[in-house]
């Protein structure tokens, strides 16, 4: 690859309460990924403990300093997911206002709401996800559905990101709708790499009896649960300028969805039924995923970003779960992040995992 490799080392900026061998962003060229950023200092000290617009300003600095190492220009942000803890129903659009102020205009701020951080009064950890420039970046807010939805798109020249909300009583007209909206602008949905999904406890059973989904295969259990705190079903997902095959299939007792365009690959992982614990769940899904990146010929050096939603567990158990998922890896690692979640549509259910893989995205 000639693109220039973004690489920033997770030290001097804040610290975790034990090791890791990930880095705080990896990427090439104008594609980038960062870790879970959080208000945290030395030794994991809590900034700003239970405030979280003023969280909001500390994260916003780290990812500015982020990015400024890797050489990349704050324009080169296309998308920030905030996981934050809702106290008021005037948070969620006041996060959005004060990183928008912050990170830009034409970036896509989509928020998760998650019951509880493991550290004592954290309320907010971003990723932020940087794509290919554009001359005049913008976000084209569409009405679908006859309001029973939003969209919004921001495009390049190779893919499209997207965000999608609707009512859980018209779901199928809403993403009908963004269905058609995204053939109006020359996608096709069936070339979405990577999709991921939220919606409201009442929802998560109506959902999977629905079986939709928008890009090729869909599992609906990996949604995550938004509790009461979102009335709506959410989509965040990337659209591909060029062709993206999928296929279903399961490894190690586990359950996979992989799409695959060019030198790009999405896996979301969720263990099967029989195989029950974080920990046991963790180690089953990472092993699943190995073996198909070996088909594909890929493996863990090739992995960008991680991503792991999680509920419930012991003190013992996070750290045994983290410590599965870390031994894949080596420093300098991919961007990670691990999220507790409110949870899934199974009890049994404990842990879904993404892995975002660039081939040969280190080589000099």
């Amino acid at each position: 690859m000639t693109a220039p490799l973004r690489l920033v080392p997770f030290d001097g900026l804040w610290e975790m309460a034990i090791d890791v061998p990930y880095s705080m962003l990896a990427g090439r060229g104008d594609l980038a990924w960062s870790c879970g950023q959080l208000a945290l200092g030395a030794r994991a000290r809590v900034q700003a403990p239970g405030d979280l617009l003023a969280q909001a300003d500390l994260v916003a600095d780290h990812l500015g300093t982020i990015l400024r190492r890797a050489g990349l220009a704050q324009s080169s942000v296309r998308r920030l997911v905030a996981y934050y803890v809702p106290a008021t129903d005037g948070d969620g659009p006041a996060l959005i206002a004060r990183l928008l102020d912050r990170i830009g205009k034409a970036v896509i701020v989509d928020l998760v709401p998650i019951p509880v951080f493991y550290y004592d009064g954290v309320r907010l950890e971003i990723d932020l996800f940087c794509g290919e420039l554009s001359a005049s970046p913008t976000v084209d807010d569409v009405s679908l559905a006859g309001g029973a939805a939003t969209a919004r798109f921001q495009s390049t020249a190779q893919e499209t990101w997207v965000s999608f909300a609707g009512s859980p009583a018209a779901l199928d007209a809403g993403l009908e709708a963004l269905r058609d909206a995204c053939r109006e602008r020359g996608l096709d949905p069936q070339n979405c790499l990577e999709e991921h999904w939220t919606a409201p406890d009442a929802a998560l059973a109506s959902l999977s009896a629905a079986g939709v989904g928008f890009g090729n295969g869909f599992d609906p259990g990996a949604v995550v649960s938004a509790g009461a705190d979102d009335s709506l079903i959410r989509l965040r997902a990337r659209v591909r300028a060029d062709a993206v095959a999928g296929q279903q299939t399961t490894r190690a007792g586990s359950r996979f969805i992989v799409r695959a365009g060019g030198p790009h690959l999405w896996l979301q992982g969720r263990a099967g039924e029989g195989v029950t614990g974080l920990v046991e769940q963790t180690a089953a899904i990472m092993q699943g995923a190995d073996e198909i990146l070996a088909e594909y010929g890929l493996g863990s050096e090739d992995v960008i970003k991680q991503t792991a939603h999680y509920c419930g567990g012991s003190a013992r158990e996070l750290h045994d779960n983290m410590g599965v998922r870390n031994a894949y890896y080596s420093k300098p690692g991919p961007a990670s992040t691990g999220i507790p979640v409110r949870g899934f549509e199974l009890a049994t259910t404990r842990t879904v995992i993404d892995l975002r893989l660039l081939r040969g995205w280190r080589d000099e």
